[in-house]
Order: C-alpha cells, then structure tokens, then sequence
C-alpha cells in the first residue's frame, strides 16, 4: 500500500481515530460536512499533530508518535489542495504551477497539461474563473512531484457549468496510477467517474472502505450522508446506440439508459436505486419498461414494512439489490435462489458515466 495511516486526535471534546490504507490512483473520502475530513487531510500533510499513531508513505514514516517521528509538512511530499485555492495574485499562472522548489520544467509542463491550464500561463488568478483556479491548484500540486495529493471538497462553491467541466481532468488523473490522489468529498456525484477505492467517515471516525461500489451500498453510507438511499453502483461496456438510448453490456445481458451519449467500447459506471428496481416472477412484453434482466435471488432482509431483496444477475455475476415492501414479498412468494426478473426503467439510472 502506498499510504497507511491509523491515527488519534481529539474532535469536539472526544477521541477521533482514522485507520485506513489505499494505493495509488484516485480514493474517495466520502463522510457529512463535520465528519472531521478536513482536519484529517491537515494531520496527513503536517499541518497539525495527531495525539497518537502512525502515518506511513511508500514505507516512510512521517509520523510515528512512539518512534518520535514527525516529518514537517515541507518536507513530507504530501501536496493538499485545500477549498481555497490560496494562489499568489501576483504571479502569473506559469509561475503559481512552478513554485515549489521541487518543480521542474518538465513537471510544469506536464502538469499544465494534464489540467488543460497550458493556454492560461500568461493570466494573473484575478483573470481566472472558479473552476480555471481550481485546475491551476492542481497543477500545481502535480508539478511538485509529490508523493501523495489531497484535494478537500474541490468542488466547492463551483456551478453545475464548471463542476461538469473540471470532472474530465479528475478521470483524466485516475487514469495515472503513479501518484495517489485523496479526493475528499461529500457529493456522491462528484466521485463516480473518478475513484476506484473509498473510505467512509463520519462522527470522527473512519466506519469501512473498499471499492467505490462496495461503500456506496455500505447501508451506512447513506445513512451519514443523510440519503434514503445512496444508490448502487455497477460497470458495463457501452456497445451502441438504439433508438436515441445508450446500450451498456453488463455480463451477457443488455441495459438501456436514457439521456446519455457515451463513445462506443467505454466502461462506464452506473447509478441505479433500490427503490427504482420493480420484480417480476416473468418477462413482461405489454409494459413500457425496456430493462428486464434475468437474476437470482441471493438473500431476503426484511425490516418493518421494507425489505432489501439482493440479486445477482444470471450470466453476468454482477449484485444489486431491489428494496420493496414486506408485503410485496409476501404476495409474490419471493425466496432465496428464486429465479425472479428486474424491472428498471431507461430514465431510472441516474448517472451513466465513463469509468476511466
């Protein structure tokens, strides 16, 4: 693992403890505003000390509270990009990406370019957009050549517009799988073309991480975000179009979904809710719903009035789950290992986009 950490500090009168571990590419820190995901971003990069623990990076320590070793943040190599881009107004854009002492001409160039900020080197931050500062701050960050980037909330205080335009240099990091990158956010939306790996936190605690798909249906997940339903997420292959609709493979069984145009042979991710997947003991010709994939029942949860109803797809060995009422299970007969049919309409998959 490129960084581990397992670190104390106390949060709002009481002991706040984050243990996880990720490797390179793009991880998603996932938690509620107050979970303590900013003062644990300070506590990796040296800003401020923990009480107690370990912070390791490519086998270095940078903190050790036993062995007596803390790294100053200067010399760390952690690069945290902070919700205030904190861009010297004075400089030019060139000159904001080349000011670590670490920088190269090769790593400001690169840099520059991997955040599309190469056409903006002669502005001054005054000349700059919300969304162009951001990207000059990550550049930045790239061109020192750290081992380690933290992005807090980048998405903070941008519009639709420029949230849209600055997810494309995101995915275009993730594709890098050199320097690992802690994307901190609370916005699911923000994360589902980008991260590989999660970890979730709220209350000053770091609950579970895994695979971005694996926390999100964490039922915890959306509990600390305060979601009904924080949704599930699934990979397929675009294969075409039809009829205006995108066709994604997923397993040996098709998926169509609405209000998307994606190339032809991307992966791409899916965002489908419990509560939008209907059953059916059989395929249904004379309804309006296209998706009709063939599954197995894997498990029954019932609590109260709801039940989580977990189905894997035949031919496919993909999961997903479908929450309908205790009653409904009760009239349809529903047991585990049942052969039973999914219902999702093309307009219920929320997000449909590129995964890398």
């Amino acid at each position: 693992m490129t960084l581990e950490a397992d670190i104390l500090w106390e949060q709002n009168g009481s002991q706040a403890r984050a243990s996880f571990s990720f490797g390179p590419g793009i991880t998603a820190l996932i938690g509620p505003s107050g979970a303590g995901k900013t003062t644990l971003a300070r506590l990796l990069a040296g800003l401020e000390t923990p009480l107690g623990g370990t912070i390791r990076v490519r086998e270095q320590f940078l903190f050790n509270r036993k062995k007596s070793v803390n790294v100053p943040a200067a010399k760390r190599g952690v690069a945290l990009v902070a919700q205030e881009t904190s861009l010297f107004p004075h400089l030019s854009v060139a000159d904001n990406i080349g000011f670590a002492p670490s920088a190269t001409e090769d790593s400001i160039l690169h840099s520059a370019k991997a955040m599309g900020c190469q056409d903006l080197f002669d502005r001054k931050p005054e000349q700059l957009s919300g969304g162009e500062k951001r990207r000059v701050a990550i550049a930045r960050a790239l061109a020192s050549n750290p081992a380690l980037i933290i992005l807090d909330e980048p998405m903070t205080g941008l519009d639709p517009k420029a949230r849209a335009e600055l997810l494309p240099y995101f995915a275009r990091m993730a594709q890098n799988k050199e320097t690992p990158v802690l994307l901190i956010s609370h916005q699911l939306e923000d994360l589902l073309s980008v991260a590989d790996d999660a970890v979730l936190m709220a209350d000053g605690q770091t609950l579970t991480q895994g695979s971005l798909e694996q926390v999100v249906q964490d039922p915890r997940c959306a509990a600390v975000l305060g979601l009904s339903d924080a949704g599930q997420l699934v990979r397929g292959e675009v294969i075409g179009l039809q009829d205006g609709l995108t066709v994604v493979q997923l397993g040996k069984q098709k998926l169509f979904v609405a209000g998307t145009a994606i190339e032809h042979g991307s992966l791409v991710t899916l965002r489908v809710f419990a509560s939008d997947i209907s059953l059916s003991t059989e395929k249904l010709p004379s309804v309006s719903i296209l998706n009709q994939l063939d599954c197995v029942i894997r498990s029954i949860e019932s609590d109260g009035d709801i039940a989580k109803i977990g189905l894997e797809l035949v031919d496919g060995g993909l999961s997903i789950e479908s929450r309908v009422t205790t009653k409904t299970v009760e009239r349809m007969k529903l047991t585990q290992n049942q052969s039973i049919i999914a219902l999702i309409k093309a307009v219920s998959v929320k997000d449909c986009r590129p995964a890398d």
